[in-house]
This record gives C-alpha cells, sequence and structure tokens, in this order.
C-alpha cells in the first residue's frame, strides 16, 4: 500500500467517527404552545376610541376538531386550541370575525373574505368563546362579563403562531350626526322589503336575492343622476320584534351595511353614505304577535312592513 492511500484510509476513518459520535434525532425546531398564566390587561384606558378589546377562549371538550383558525378582518389572529385564548382589539364600529376549522384543503383565500361583522361598544372589554354551529362549523358565542372572569383562570394564552392582526388600522365608523353647520332637507326617500332583498334572517352580500340587488343599483343610478342635489345618504336597517333586542340590532346594522356596499358599487361615493341600524324600533305594524300569538305564519306576514331598509338621500341649507 503506498502513502497516498494510507492518507485516504485515514480521513475515511476519522469521518466515519464524526458521524457515529454525532447527536441523533435533533428536533428540527422548538416553540411553546401556550404561555403561562399571567394577568390579562383590560384597562379600558388603553384602548383606542374607536376600538374594543376582545378576548377569544376555547372551552376544553367544547368543539370536537382541530384548532380553530380566527380570522378578524380578513387577517389572521391565531389557531385556537383546547383551553387557550387569545387577545386583540378590533375595530369597534364593525368588527369582521371569521372562525373555522384548520384543514389543510380549505380555501382560505375565500374564507378569510367572509362577512361576519360583530359591533362593540367603543373601548370595552368582550369575551367570545368558540360554540358548535351547523353543519360542523364554528359559531361565535359571546359570554357576559361576569361569567367569562370566572372562567378565565383555567385557560392559557396560545402563543404559537403570529398574529396578522393590524392593531393601528383606521376604524371605519358608524356616523349619525350630520355636519353642524348645514341642516339636511330629505330629498328621496326609499323603502326596500327586506323580504325582495335577503335570504330570510340573513344579511351578506351572498345573501342578496337578484331582484334586491338589481333594486339597489336602480336606486344607485338615481342617486348618481341628482349627485349635484345630494350632500349625503342615510341608509337605515331595521327589523320585525322577534327575535332579542341585541340580535335584531345587530341583524339591521349588517343589513345596512351590506345595502351601502351595494349601493357603492353602483358608483355612490363611499365618503356620502352614513349607515345606521335601528332593530326593532320604529314598527310600521306594531300588534302582530297581539293578533297572531299563535301563528307564526300569520305573524311573519303580518310583520313584513317592518322588515325593511329604508336609503333616503339628503340635500342640504344654510342653517338660520
Amino acid at each position: 500500500m503506498n502513502i497516498r492511500k494510507i492518507v485516504l484510509l485515514a480521513a475515511v476513518s476519522i469521518s466515519a467517527i464524526g458521524c457515529t459520535g454525532a447527536p441523533k434525532n435533533l428536533p428540527l425546531e422548538r416553540w411553546t404552545t401556550f404561555k403561562p398564566v399571567t394577568a390579562i390587561d383590560t384597562d379600558t384606558s388603553k384602548i383606542p376610541v374607536d376600538r374594543a378589546l376582545v378576548i377569544f377562549i376555547r372551552e376544553p371538550g367544547q368543539l370536537a376538531g382541530p384548532a380553530v383558525n380566527v380570522f378578524v378582518d380578513g387577517e389572521y389572529l391565531t389557531s385556537l386550541q383546547d383551553g387557550g385564548y387569545k387577545v386583540t382589539s378590533v375595530c369597534a364600529a364593525y368588527g369582521n370575525i371569521v372562525a373555522n376549522f384548520t384543514d389543510p384543503k380549505a380555501d382560505y383565500y375565500k374564507i378569510r373574505r367572509q362577512t361576519n361583522r360583530q359591533t362593540f361598544q367603543p373601548g370595552s372589554v368582550n369575551f367570545i368563546q368558540f360554540v358548535p354551529g351547523s353543519n360542523g362549523q364554528v359559531q361565535l358565542q359571546r359570554l357576559d362579563d361576569q361569567t367569562a372572569r370566572a372562567l378565565m383562570p383555567k385557560y392559557l394564552e396560545q402563543v404559537n403562531t403570529v398574529s396578522r392582526v393590524d392593531q393601528k388600522k383606521v376604524c371605519p365608523q358608524v356616523v349619525k350626526e350630520v355636519v353642524k353647520e348645514r341642516v339636511p332637507v330629505p330629498y328621496k326617500k326609499y323603502t326596500l322589503q327586506t323580504n325582495a332583498l335577503f335570504v330570510f334572517g340573513k344579511s351578506g352580500l351572498n345573501d342578496i336575492l337578484q331582484q334586491g340587488r338589481d333594486e339597489v343599483y336602480a336606486i344607485a343610478q338615481d342617486i348618481v343622476k341628482d349627485g349635484d342635489n345630494i350632500q349625503h345618504v342615510m341608509v337605515v336597517g331595521y327589523t320585525d320584534p322577534e327575535g332579542s333586542d341585541e340580535y335584531n340590532e345587530q341583524l339591521s346594522i349588517h343589513r345596512a351595511e351590506t345595502v351601502r356596499s351595494l349601493l357603492i358599487s353602483g358608483g355612490v361615493q363611499n365618503k356620502t353614505i352614513n349607515i345606521e341600524g335601528r332593530g326593532e324600533t320604529d314598527l310600521l305594524v306594531s300588534d302582530c304577535r297581539a293578533r297572531f300569538a299563535k301563528n307564526k305564519a300569520a305573524r311573519d306576514k303580518c310583520n313584513l312592513p317592518n322588515r325593511r331598509v329604508e336609503i333616503i338621500s339628503y340635500g342640504v341649507k344654510p342653517q338660520q
């Protein structure tokens, strides 16, 4: 054996020894799923005036499924596992919150753009838990403050993913006041029956019936035509008195917001449109329950005029 072969064999032997002595099965990455229990900062003085604090929780054993992905205004917040919670601030006027089970086959582009508007009091602290919904979906359920705070000590903060929610996002506002230096004068008023606008009990863009879509676009064209005479437009949603006050208020706001979106698509300027949800107030027919207490079909028909969306265009004149 010549010197060159001896050197080569020695190098191979050293290399083999080095490989044998190396640690095996090292993990490629490590992370912490939950953060140890800490006090949640719910100091309302720190919450911006146009936002609200929301604490999402997942009750252990409540949902049969994998981690729940949470999206706020289309942005990823967290993936909640059993016993986990996550805190974030959301726009108080319209916080769009969508949740679904983790699924590698899911169309997340579509999921992030679903509409599930939630309204909160500015500067408030709110608790939302996830419960089973229809067709195996995840549903949001609000908890009262006392119940939630009693439950919180048994939860851990979910920290294994990074939130993409923009905490400095400029929030849209529900404007209920007109400019003070001028007095609004109703110019035209349009009343749309919601049975022609939406699938019963629904409020999103995907729930708009074709007849309702055509009616809103026709109104949009009329408003655009009268543009020089219009200072702003008010969209007001109403419901019948069936259901809870909170549910009816939410439904009326969401429907007004959806109609507002259609008006914008029809060419009406975004900045000129204000919305309001009045729920079951200002009923046009107020005795349906008394007349048809035991006949729901007749009661629903009687309440039809109450389920409406009004679009009012305003001109202005100088204040006297």
